[in-house]
Formats: C-alpha cells, structure tokens, sequence
C-alpha cells in the first residue's frame, strides 16, 4: 500500500507540474493570438482588458496576463500543500477556460482574414 500510495503520489506531482507548463503555454498563446487578432480589427472581449488596452496599450497587457499568470501558479503551489487534488481541478479547471479563450481568439482571427 506504501508503494502504491508513493506512485500515486509522484504520478499527481508531475501532473501538476505538466498542467502548469500548459496553463503558462495557453497563457502565452491567448497573448499571441489576441495581438494577432486585433491587428486584423478583432475586439478584446473581456471588458477588463479592453479597458486596460485602451488606456495603456498592449504592453500593460502582457504584464497583467504575466501577473495573473504568477499569481495563479503561486496559488496553486500553496493550495497543492493543504489539498494535492484540490489544486490539480483548479488547474484543470483554469486550462480548460484557457483553451476555450484560444481557441475562440483562433476562430475569430480566421474569420477576419478570409
């Protein structure tokens, strides 16, 4: 049972760690398919960023998403201590979200160059 429980264990820490290089890749992809789509005349659809893009450019963008970023991957490294599988839903949760994201920026950029 003791080895089992060590497998189980190491199988849900890398797991962790391969959820948090996605969530950080799908980070870096929603930052780079909204600079491409609103080159082609996209609009930000979340109101925070749009806000943040109209007053201070998309530089202040990609330091937001890079705080975001940080603090969920901080949360998470918290979290994992008090509740392994409570962290792994959260960040399963926060890539599927991510995901969508992208993936609605990619259909709506391929709507605007065709």
């Amino acid at each position: 049972m003791r080895i089992l429980r060590r497998v189980v264990s190491s199988v849900r820490a890398h797991l962790l760690t391969w959820l948090a290089a996605l969530y950080v890749a799908l980070n870096v992809c929603d930052v780079v398919s909204t600079a491409l789509g609103l080159r082609q005349g996209m609009l930000e659809g979340n109101p925070l960023m749009s806000a943040l893009l109209a007053q201070h450019g998309f530089g202040a963008l990609i330091l937001y998403k890079a705080a975001i970023t940080l603090a969920v991957l901080l949360g998470m490294s918290v979290l994992r201590l008090w509740n392994a599988r409570g962290a792994l839903g959260a960040l399963l949760v926060c890539d599927a979200l991510l995901c969508v994201v992208v993936c609605s920026n990619v259909a709506q950029y391929l709507t605007l160059v065709r």
